[in-house]
């Protein structure tokens, strides 16, 4: 009985993807005849499987975006070895063309790649990414947060009441104390919906306070088990929050030859 295996690497093709939300291009690309074959799939892992399966690449391309994480581990699961363009790297001209189609940037990709020319990033870990977007939706939070509490203040003072002052006035007890103004919006009659107003800001403060609560909680817990995160915080004046971001955004310094690429 005869069996089938797969091709030498040299004659596989590059698989380069430009990569949509809903729908993704991608170009079989031989580096020995420089052709292309053209596909286009709906944007899940169940059908870039299949892709990879029908072309059996010897590797994968794609550009640095929101969707590269899963499809680089994706690709990994499999034996594949997936290369993510750096955006910015000088190589990628064509950002800068006044023509730009889904397939001209998948050749593209393709093209780089096949004489080593393509500008990559290091993708992280899935757990590290995870981290990275946690920490990122954590802060955004922490700007709802601060909004309400702008709101809160803003509102009594344009009627000529006092602001709420000091951290205290954030605690319940003052936080009861800024609501003995406030009225549900529908019950505000003409004059108050300021009133009406200052409901919504001491809800919208605490629910934002609420979240921030919860994702700090689960960084808290994360950095317990994670001594990358705990080294940080033996510098003086770096926190919790700091030594995190650091650690998430670091993940292998030993990548970088030099403080300047750190800092960078």
């Amino acid at each position: 009985m005869k069996t089938t295996t797969a091709p030498a690497a040299a004659a596989r093709p590059i698989l380069a993807l430009d990569l949509g939300k809903y729908k993704s291009v991608a170009r079989a690309y031989d580096r020995t005849t420089a052709q292309a074959a053209f596909d286009s799939i709906p944007t899940s892992k169940a059908e870039l499987l299949r892709l990879l399966d029908r072309h059996q690449p010897a590797l994968v391309v794609t550009e640095a975006c929101a969707l590269a994480g899963w499809v680089h581990d994706l690709c990994a699961g499999h034996g594949l070895v997936c290369e993510v363009a750096d955006a910015a790297g000088e190589a990628w001209e064509f950002k800068h063309t006044k023509r730009k189609a889904d397939k001209g940037d998948a050749l593209r990709l393709a093209q780089l790649e096949a004489p080593g020319q393509l500008p990559t990033v290091a993708i992280p870990p899935a757990r590290t990414r995870q981290g990275r977007a946690l920490i990122a939706y954590r802060q955004a939070l922490a700007g709802r947060r601060c909004a309400g509490q702008n709101r809160t203040r803003a509102t009594p003072v344009g009627q000529g009441l006092p602001a709420p002052r000091g951290h205290r006035a954030w605690a319940e007890v003052g936080l009861r104390g800024v609501a003995q103004h406030a009225k549900p919006l529908t019950d505000c009659g003409g004059d108050e919906p300021w009133r009406g107003l200052l409901g919504l800001a001491l809800t919208g403060y605490r629910q934002a306070r609420e979240l921030v609560d919860r994702a700090e909680a689960r960084l808290d817990a994360l950095a317990r088990q994670d001594a990358g995160a705990q080294l940080p915080e033996t510098i003086p004046g770096v926190g919790t929050r700091a030594a995190e971001t650091i650690a998430a955004h670091l993940h292998r310094p030993g990548r970088s030859d030099s403080g300047k690429q750190v800092s960078a």
